[in-house]
């Protein structure tokens, strides 16, 4: 654990050196399901983003998205980091993360953050997505999208009927 957490710190102090270069927004994106309260009890997915908040250089805009069945923004769009308010108003987002969701929809997750990133980027900006799970897709077995390809015929064609 003392290796992937020394890691992290040396991985994100990096990007940090990196980013003071450059116009640069990130969205960090965090599993908030269920399957979290054993794959992370510790809840070091939290303490990872806020680390990456603490590393960040001036300037830095971030957002902050959760995810289970639904992606939801824990900020109103991008928050610049430019005094130590706007770096607790983007750690109380992170703090604000649970683990009670159902299902894990990544396709959720990465179609609020394209909706995030929507506008065109700047000249030279870079854009950069964190992803913070445990890795278990589980998407609701509801959810139309994930339906098998002979699922999807039959559901079609029940509702042709």
């Amino acid at each position: 654990m003392k290796r992937l957490s020394s890691s992290l710190v040396m991985l994100l102090a990096c990007w940090a050196a990196a980013a003071s270069a450059t116009l640069s927004r990130t969205i960090i994106i965090v599993d908030a399901s269920s399957s979290m309260r054993q794959t992370d009890p510790r809840n070091l997915r939290r303490t990872a983003a806020e680390l990456f908040v603490d590393l960040a250089a001036p300037g830095e805009r971030i957002s902050i998205l959760e995810f289970d069945t639904t992606a939801r923004a824990r900020t109103q769009g991008f928050i610049e980091v430019t005094d130590k308010a706007s770096r607790e108003a983007l750690k109380a987002a992170i703090r604000a993360i649970g683990s009670n969701g159902q299902w894990t929809d990544f396709f959720a997750a990465f179609q609020e953050a394209s909706v995030t990133f929507a506008d065109k980027p700047a000249e030279g900006e870079r854009r950069t997505l964190i992803f913070l799970t445990d890795g278990m897709c589980d998407p609701s077995p509801e959810n139309r999208r994930y339906l098998q390809k002979n699922e999807r015929l039959a559901a079609f064609s029940a509702l042709t009927r």
